[in-house]
């Protein structure tokens, strides 16, 4: 009967889940005092085929952060995704994206925060090329957002390949001092 093992990374990250298998032959059946003994070996053997062809998947998460020119305040993002190899090709699938800005300077206020994620590119076997984005205005200096659940993987090596997050926010010291602060985190 068939059960489950589960395979993990180094770090302790599962990375993944194959069918065990096990087959038994008898080998020798003896008798001793009048009873007898049944010798087997038993073979035990998993298929990583599946693991490699279309489930092997690790978790993973890119952190950026970046100050403006004035050192005023610090804009910061994480994107998280899921990195798999199907068909011994790799692709990554954009999970959520989280950062915010730390003001430093108190003279200093926020304003038009824009937050855009996505990831474009090729999905699995040519089926074509895709543009996922989704374009966000948070309220406060902190946000996370999850990627829709309908979004499909993208090819590690596609052309034209956009996947991670961006952010803008304007910045206003006094009356006349209004500057804008970018952070690109894209893998």
């Amino acid at each position: 009967m068939p059960y489950t093992v589960v395979l993990q990374s180094t770090d302790g990250l599962e990375n993944g889940t194959v069918q065990t298998y096990s087959t038994s032959q008898l080998l020798k059946v003896s008798e001793v005092n009048g009873g007898k003994i049944e010798t087997y070996a038993t073979t035990t053997f998993y298929d990583i085929s599946d693991l490699y062809n279309r489930n092997f998947q690790t978790n993973d998460s890119s952190n950026k952060s970046k100050y403006d020119s004035s050192i005023s305040v610090r804009a910061y993002s994480t994107v998280y995704y899921t990195t798999s190899s199907i068909d011994g090709e790799d692709y990554t699938d954009l999970t959520k994206v989280s950062g915010g800005w730390t003001i430093l300077d108190s003279t200093v206020s926020l304003s038009n925060r824009k937050v855009n994620f996505g990831a474009t590119g090729w999905v699995k076997s040519g089926v074509g090329y895709v543009q996922q984005t989704s374009y966000n205005n948070p309220t406060s200096n902190s946000f996370s957002y999850s990627a829709p659940s309908s979004w499909a993987p993208i090819s590690v090596v596609s052309t034209g390949r956009i996947f991670g997050v961006t952010t803008w926010v304007t910045l206003k010291r006094g009356t006349n001092s209004v500057w804008e602060l970018q952070l690109v985190n894209n893998i």
